[in-house]
């Protein structure tokens, strides 16, 4: 669809004093006119009409390629006052004739934020909740050309993306529901548009929420995004039986938003007790309905009937947290996750129960994933953690009674098992890529984390506890300085005088050592240094065997297998 608007630059005592010299042409030394098309329809909510267009930007260049002469003009804002319908040059620009060239761009922006090289900067609004500052967010861009006459013809292009959710009940939700609002996560709010050649690309940053536009039809919302590759999701806030409820959906892979592109999401809001579903996806232009697929969103955790909680997204994580956090007494909150979940740009703070360390609850991660978590999972481990993989974990720095750092945990006193880390840095006083202090047992995990630190291990810092079958990839470095001179490529500081253990536990890299110091022994630990993994993974089996515990790892044939070479068989 095609609106047009038009923008008249016109001063009428200029125009009654002006004339055309034969040979010169029609319209020639008199004001441009501007007439505006916009290719497409932004909303559906409200057409772009020349009421929703408050203002645009327009360079014009003289036949020189200056902007300096009454032929030319710079970051010209055309805007109409409130009531007015016509719209007006802020600077007045004639047409010379031939040679003057143009390109414009809306909304209007400042000077700085336009650069040397005529790059824009430009950000969605984080609440497009309305329609005015949905709209708002929509660049429009016209690469421009020659200056043909005195009536200048320019016509908008899209920039952005946008995306249309439409919501349906489930069928087996029987309570009445009403959709209160949709919001988009995951995605960046800041561009960069290239004013010469119409070039868009994403600014670094930090991905901000977006609240969705209600468009006036039950259950659909709508916003403007920046074109890129996300791993996006949407959170659905409704009333459900009189009861205020938060349900996510996200998909199963990242998506790739394109510039001048509308994509639609049909979601159906249902219980957590069915599969979620995804189709296909295609890919249209801005004035037709694309469609990204159908899905499902599911609550975001379940509070069962002991009072565990089922984990489903990265909001449903945080509310067990906070559930951890806000306990006054250490009764155990255990936790199980129902699916992968991203926690990259999400804040975190490490659980612990009320104002005690200790966290005396059992974690499963039932084969899951948490991705990007900020640090630690736990302060204090007192009971059983398991079944769980931290993908890229980064900025741990967590600072416990004994000054320890781990990705599963600051201290360990109970189990931790069937863990791995998978990436990311671990850094603090007493850290390893797992636990960075030991006094319980740590079996059948790995780590492949970047670890820095004073006593510093692949998988435990300081070790006063059982350490079975597990092996390292990283690289490990600390800070020497004498007595605490404690970088092992396993441990960094082992202490056998109460028990402690290293059993049947393999490492491959640079570090020179399994143990770094301290007084035990280290002839738990053994360096694979030609890559063949296969003797160490039949030792650590055995290991398990003789122990009761029935993991098993076997061969990784997958991508990450140089940093995984082994991983736990599932049954």
């Amino acid at each position: 669809m095609r609106q047009t608007i038009m923008l008249m630059a016109a001063c009428a005592a200029l125009q009654a004093g002006c004339t055309n010299e034969v040979g010169e042409g029609l319209g020639i030394d008199t004001p441009i006119q501007v007439t505006a098309n916009v290719e497409g329809i932004m909303t559906t909510r409200a057409e772009n009409t020349k009421d929703n267009l408050d203002n645009f930007g327009l360079f014009i260049k003289d036949k020189d390629g200056g902007y300096d002469t009454n032929y030319g003009g710079e970051n010209i804002k055309v805007s109409k006052p409130e009531g007015e319908s016509v719209w007006t040059l802020a600077n007045e620009v004639l047409y010379q004739g031939s040679g003057q060239t143009y390109f414009a761009y809306a909304p209007h922006a400042d000077a700085e934020d336009i650069d040397e090289n005529m790059i824009l900067s430009f950000s969605v609004q984080a609440d497009q909740s309305t329609g005015t500052n949905m709209q708002a967010s929509d660049l429009l861009y016209d690469q421009g050309g020659t200056v043909g006459s005195a009536n200048l013809s320019v016509t908008f292009s899209h920039k952005l993306s946008k995306l249309t959710v439409t919501l349906q009940k489930g069928e087996n939700l029987t309570e009445n529901v009403t959709f209160d609002g949709v919001t988009l996560r995951g995605t960046k709010p800041t561009t960069t548009l290239n004013l010469t050649d119409g070039a868009v690309n994403t600014a670094p940053g930090t991905a901000t929420d977006i609240k969705m536009c209600p468009t006036g039809t039950a259950g659909t919302y709508e916003c403007i995004l920046v074109p890129q590759e996300a791993t996006y999701s949407v959170l659905i806030y409704a009333t459900v039986g009189g009861e205020q409820k938060t349900y996510v959906y996200t998909p199963s892979a990242a998506y790739k938003f394109e510039s001048d592109r509308s994509y639609t999401l049909a979601l159906k809001v249902k219980k957590a007790d069915e599969p979620t579903a995804i189709e296909g996806i295609d890919v249209k232009g801005w004035d037709e309905s694309i469609a990204l697929g159908d899905g499902e969103a599911v609550e975001p955790y379940t509070i069962e009937a002991d009072g565990s909680y089922t984990v489903r997204t990265a909001e449903g994580l945080q509310a067990w947290a906070d559930a951890v956090g806000e306990s006054s007494t250490r009764y155990p909150i255990n936790c199980t996750l129902d699916a992968d979940i991203d926690m990259t740009g999400q804040s975190w703070t490490p659980i612990r129960t009320g104002n005690a360390p200790e966290y005396t609850g059992v974690f499963d991660g039932n084969g899951h994933t948490i991705t990007g978590l900020g640090d630690c999972l736990l302060v204090q481990n007192n009971n059983t953690v398991r079944n769980l993989t931290l993908v890229n974990p980064t900025g741990l720095t967590i600072t416990t009674f004994f000054s320890a750092t781990g990705a599963v945990a600051g201290e360990n006193w109970a189990f931790i098992e069937n863990c791995h880390v998978v990436g990311g840095n671990v850094k603090g006083a007493n850290s390893g890529g797992i636990a960075g202090i030991n006094m319980g047992g740590i079996r059948a995990c790995s780590s492949s984390a970047t670890v820095n630190a004073d006593r510093v291990g692949g998988i435990v810092g300081h070790n006063e506890g059982s350490v079975l079958a597990c092996y390292a990839t990283g690289s490990v470095t600390g800070i020497e300085n004498g007595e605490y001179n404690s970088i092992g490529a396993i441990v960094g500081w082992h202490v056998n005088d109460y028990g402690g253990t290293i059993t049947a536990c393999y490492w491959s890299g640079d570090t020179e050592k399994g143990v770094g110091n301290g007084n035990g022994s280290a002839d738990g630990t053994t360096k694979v240094g030609d890559g063949n993994w296969r003797t160490a993974m039949s030792a650590m089996n055995t290991a398990l065997t003789n122990e009761g515990i029935s993991y098993r790892w076997t061969e990784n044939n997958g991508e990450d297998k140089e940093s995984r070479p082994l991983i736990i068989a599932t049954e």
